[in-house]
């Protein structure tokens, strides 16, 4: 090659050359990056750690925290090691991991503690959005969940599941909506004896945003198929709005649907939530819904039912069952 003109070697070298410039220039990005990511969380005044590390040269920034705490403005969250990552490319859209465990201490003294197989989250901002909530696409994705609630004044919870999914995304008629999705979620006391256990549980709802406490919630949908004590399976299905009235109690209207309403009157009646004669009131218009073909009221497919609060009260269909809950 001593006979080639130099033009024409650096014609053939010019493309490696641009290529090792790129690849120089984009290395030192990513280091100047990663140094301050670090720089960042050790002189943040809320996050504390054993350790951090940050990887994933040179397509993404995987920063790696273990003994973590985390001040909020609800309260405390510790774990024992979070992943956070973000593409190199595409600051907007952070994916977030968890191993270990995750304790939360709220400011009043709630406890809550969450483990899992799987504890991941997704954050994509959007591109025009400026909060860090409203404005963005969320989902968390819980595998074999387990969850510890220790309220400070009452008594404790313990819930589990196969699966917990959660998802919230702004529309386009500024407003937020949110899906929770759960596979034989269930509820126990602090000794495991089961409160309530569900089978599926889908619930779909729709909020203006920013949310405000007079702002009332639309229940697009929400089907909740209750595992019974006698194995028998009870489900429902309700739509509608709720909010908050002037005197702070929940109001609004819930239309549902129950499947299996027999079992439904005798739990309320059990549990003393209606009286013998508002049960035999029940009964009776379930009678009087009953399709002719039927031989009883348990072959009733589905009975329509309102839940509504209103006046501070609370309706179940015609029957006024007690207060309101106070939000």
């Amino acid at each position: 090659m001593s006979g080639i003109p130099i033009k024409r070697k650096l014609a053939v070298l010019w493309p490696y050359l641009a290529l090792l410039a790129l690849a120089l220039t984009a290395s030192g990005f990513w280091y100047l990056g990663a140094a301050k990511i670090k720089k960042s969380l050790y002189e943040s005044p809320n996050i504390s750690f054993n350790n951090i590390s940050v990887r994933g040269f040179p397509s993404q920034f995987r920063l790696i925290l273990e003994n973590y705490s985390i001040q909020l403005p609800q309260g405390n969250l510790s774990g024992e090691k979070l992943t956070a990552v973000r593409m190199f490319y595409d600051f907007n859209h952070t994916i977030i991991w968890a191993e270990g465990s995750l304790q939360f201490q709220g400011k009043s003294g709630d406890q809550l503690t969450l483990t899992g197989d799987t504890i991941q989250a997704s954050h994509v901002m959007s591109k025009d959005g400026d909060d860090y909530f409203a404005d963005a696409r969320i989902s968390v994705d819980l595998q074999n969940p387990h969850i510890q609630v220790r309220p400070v004044f009452v008594e404790g919870t313990n819930i589990s599941s196969d699966q917990i999914q959660f998802y919230s995304l702004p529309t386009e008629t500024n407003q937020t909506r949110m899906l929770f999705n759960a596979g034989n979620l269930i509820f126990a006391e602090t000794d495991n004896q089961n409160i309530l256990s569900l089978k599926n549980t889908i619930v779909e709802t729709q909020f203006p945003k920013p949310p405000d406490a007079s702002d009332n919630i639309t229940l697009n949908n929400m089907i909740l198929d209750i595992n019974l004590p006698s194995g028998e399976l009870l489900a429902i299905q309700a739509d509608g709005q709720l909010g908050r009235s002037n005197k702070g109690y929940l109001d609004g209207t819930l239309n549902l649907n129950f499947k299996n309403m027999t079992s439904v009157l005798k739990i309320l009646s059990t549990r003393g939530i209606l009286t013998s004669d508002q049960t035999a009131l029940l009964s009776f218009a379930l009678q009087l819904k009953t399709d002719p073909t039927k031989e009883s009221l348990s072959d009733i497919d589905t009975f329509p039912l309102t839940l509504a609060f209103k006046r501070g009260r609370t309706f179940f269909g015609p029957i006024d069952i007690g207060p309101a809950p106070k939000l």
